[in-house]
């Protein structure tokens, strides 16, 4: 398996674990919600699905948020995004699954814009761009969805 295919299924499994451990807690503290639309980072308009799943990374607390963005969102605002997603959320690493269409960030089909990786507590996240399977894969879900 090479390199690119071997990252994605890690991500897709780190996913699996999320959705297995996500229903073990509350979700992150929305008492800041101000003070994080005044911070902003990015420029580009996306929507965060409700649902945040929560995991452990060894001792550290771990939040997988699904975001729809412009399905050409450029790299640079991809972290931008991540940025202002998890500013100020009190977990300690992150993973974002970033998706051309709001109504495919209930989990149903794979990201099909790309993932973003935080390993480390403040740490810049590793982007991982969506292959042509997975994309095409998201797209036919979006069509079943009609």
């Amino acid at each position: 398996m090479n390199a690119p295919k071997k990252i994605i299924a890690l991500v897709l499994c780190a996913c699996a674990l999320c959705c297995v451990l996500g229903a073990c807690g509350a979700g992150p503290d929305d008492s800041q919600e101000t003070d994080e639309q005044a911070e902003k980072q990015s420029s580009v308009e996306y929507v965060v699905a409700e649902e945040v799943q929560q995991y452990s990374q060894g001792e550290l607390k771990g939040a997988s948020y699904r975001v729809a963005v412009p399905a050409d969102t450029p790299e640079d605002e991809l972290k931008a995004v991540f940025a202002d997603v998890v500013a100020h959320d009190g977990f300690d690493v992150h993973t974002v699954w970033f998706y051309s269409d709001a109504r495919l960030t209930d989990g149903t089909a794979p990201c099909d814009v790309a993932s973003a990786v935080q390993e480390d507590p403040g740490s810049e996240p590793s982007i991982v761009l969506a292959t042509d399977e997975t994309k095409a894969k998201a797209q036919e879900s979006l069509a079943a969805k009609g």
